[in-house]
């Protein structure tokens, strides 16, 4: 069973952390891939920032091994900033991409 967040009528839940402006994503409506957006501002205190998911992505997903993760990330800076896009962490690993 697929976990999605389209962002069809709201942030569905999503944070940000490390140096945004605002724990709190901005949604957009529309301008998306399949219908509203969320984004942040970096507070510029030299520290990553990330959207952080909801709880419906945490949690056991062993269901979800074999599968695939899709996202799509749109950046206003330089798109070769060395930093991870993804981080997956469990308890047992953390998963860097």
């Amino acid at each position: 069973m697929a976990i999605i967040s389209d962002f069809s009528t709201n942030s569905d839940g999503w944070q940000l952390t490390g140096d945004p402006t605002s724990t709190t994503p901005t949604y957009v409506a529309s301008g998306g891939n399949t219908g509203g957006f969320i984004h942040g501002v970096d507070a510029s205190q030299g520290i990553d920032w990330y959207f952080s998911a909801p709880s419906k992505f945490l949690g056991n997903q062993s269901d979800s091994i074999g599968g695939s993760l899709k996202f799509d990330l749109r950046r206003s800076d330089d798109p070769v900033y060395d930093a991870p896009d993804v981080i997956l962490i469990s308890r047992l690993l953390a998963e860097v991409r």
